[in-house]
């Protein structure tokens, strides 16, 4: 499979929508993005954390009586991450939905929050130009229901200098805006109204699936993403056993990155939390010094970095929603890199540490904490879980 339009391709294959439509959240992080899917999806008010990849959820939101019954959506919330390679997905991400919804944060009580709200602007300007360059995404058609969220604060931006703010940026498409808090009514108010709009608007027409409208172009694919790199991989990678018969046996194609997180993603979905550790451990270790070290690029091991790719990879495991998981060989390991596509920056870790804590000898040999930010948690995810 060439890395063309493959997000697309396995969005299609491994999360069909259903009888439903397939919507992108995007908004900086903080907007509400996260809290706004789960209130919709599980009925709470739900503690969250910033997101670093993806929350999927299937979800039926009420239209109330200007509607014609709940609209369903396949929602993806993509985290309010900067990053160069995370903003390429997430412009392919909404490339491949049938609506945009966008979350802006109209609190201005913070010191920098103005400096915050042209952030997001700009993030959406960018997100949205690069879909506009691809002409299969017919952008343009696609309905943006823009949501200024935090309303109930003491000091916010009035809904008519929201729309004044975002009217540039939307201009020639298809939007309309509305004010809501966390705490908003699902049963009735602006979200209702806001939801029956979007359910009106896509009912006036319809959107070619986005691989369907590809084949219709010839033109030149964007310049994949590491993650597209690493889709492109895993589709054409051993399988799951024999991907860890080669662990086992010092024959692994390659050491590098990909394969220590496609280990990490294998042992611990097999073995749990602590067993899983202790097997990744001991097994890198005595492939390092079993292994050439041509092989291994001369390599050694690193606790506190496996430690940290570890959390990551287990918080990506929980943050899968359940019905993407149990799937044939190779499919699980998919799924889980669609909806985590922050395992492919290498460099992620620097968001955590600082070069000097990483990489001091004590971090080599034991357990070193984050000194930038506390690693995810995993209460939340956890949490989710369980009222689902």
């Amino acid at each position: 499979m060439s890395t063309n339009n493959i997000v697309t391709r396995l969005i299609e294959r491994f999360f069909p929508s259903g009888q439903g439509h397939r919507a992108v959240l995007l908004g900086a992080s903080g907007s509400g993005k996260t809290t706004l899917l789960y209130r919709i999806k599980i009925g709470e008010i739900v503690t969250t954390i910033p997101t670093i990849g993806f929350n999927v959820e299937d979800v039926k939101v009420p239209t109330g009586p200007r509607g014609s019954g709940p609209l369903g959506l396949l929602c993806w919330d993509v985290g309010g991450c900067g990053r160069d390679h995370l903003l390429a997905l997430s412009a392919r991400q909404t490339a491949w939905s049938d609506v945009i919804i966008w979350l802006v944060d109209s609190d201005t009580g913070t010191t920098n929050s103005d400096e915050w709200f042209q952030y997001g602007l700009d993030e959406f300007t960018k997100i949205m130009k690069r879909v506009d360059e691809d002409p299969a995404a017919a952008a343009k058609e696609r309905p943006i229901l823009v949501l200024a969220t935090k309303q109930d604060v003491k000091n916010h931006m009035s809904l008519d200098e929201v729309r004044k703010r975002v009217a540039p940026v939307l201009a020639g498409r298809q939007w309309f805006a509305v004010g809501l808090t966390l705490t908003t009514s699902l049963t009735d108010g602006p979200l209702i109204d806001a939801f029956a709009w979007l359910q009106a608007t896509l009912a006036g027409r319809t959107l070619k699936p986005a691989a369907e409208q590809s084949q219709q172009h010839n033109s030149p694919a964007p310049t994949p993403s590491p993650i597209e790199s690493w889709l492109t991989r895993a589709d054409i990678d051993s399988p799951d056993s024999v991907f860890l018969e080669q662990f086992e046996n010092l024959s692994l194609p390659a050491w590098d990155h990909y394969t220590h997180v496609r280990l990490a993603f294998l042992i611990l979905t097999r073995h749990g939390r602590q067993a899983g550790k202790d097997r990744l451990f001991s097994g890198l270790e005595s492939y390092i010094a079993r292994a050439p070290r041509s092989q291994t690029n001369g390599r050694t091991f690193h606790l506190t970095m496996t430690y940290f790719w570890l959390q990551l990879v287990h918080f990506g495991i929980q943050s899968t929603p359940p019905q993407a998981r149990g799937l044939e060989d190779g499919g699980d390991w998919l799924r889980f890199l669609l909806v985590n596509p922050f395992v492919a920056d290498g460099g992620l870790w620097q968001q955590y540490y600082s070069k000097d804590a990483m990489m001091s000898p004590k971090a080599k040999t034991e357990m070193v904490l984050p000194d930038l930010k506390p690693l995810p948690s995993l209460v939340v995810r956890d949490a989710l879980e369980k009222a689902r």
